[in-house]
C-alpha cells in the first residue's frame, strides 16, 4: 500500500548479469514505477527483459500460463533470438553431408 501511495508497484524480480567474475544472479521484491513494463503485468503475465549491446532493450512477455508453457515460450523465443544473430550457413552441396 506504502508502494502504491508513491505511485509505485512492488513486484517479484528475477535477474542475472554476466560480469568477469561469472554470472551473478538475484531473486527479490524490487519496486518499480507504475510505468515500467514490468510494473504493469497483472495475474499470470510474466516477462522477460533482456538488455542488449545493439539492441537496447528487448522484452518478451506472457499474458498468462502455467509455469511449463512460461518456461516453454521464453526458452523458445531465446532460441529464435539467438539463431537469428548467428551468420547464416552455407547450403550443403547435393551428395555431401554437412
Amino acid at each position: 500500500m506504502a508502494a502504491k501511495a508513491r505511485g509505485t508497484r512492488v513486484r517479484l524480480v528475477a535477474s542475472a548479469r554476466r560480469t568477469p567474475a561469472g554470472v551473478i544472479t538475484a531473486v527479490r521484491p524490487v519496486e518499480l514505477p507504475e510505468t515500467d513494463l514490468l510494473a504493469g503485468l497483472r495475474g499470470m503475465a510474466n516477462a522477460l527483459v533482456l538488455q542488449t549491446d545493439l539492441l537496447g532493450d528487448i522484452a518478451i512477455c506472457q499474458l498468462g500460463g502455467s509455469l511449463t508453457q512460461t518456461a516453454y515460450a521464453l526458452l523458445s523465443d531465446l532460441v529464435t533470438i539467438r539463431r537469428r544473430q548467428l551468420p547464416a550457413r552455407p547450403a550443403a552441396s547435393p551428395g555431401r553431408t554437412p
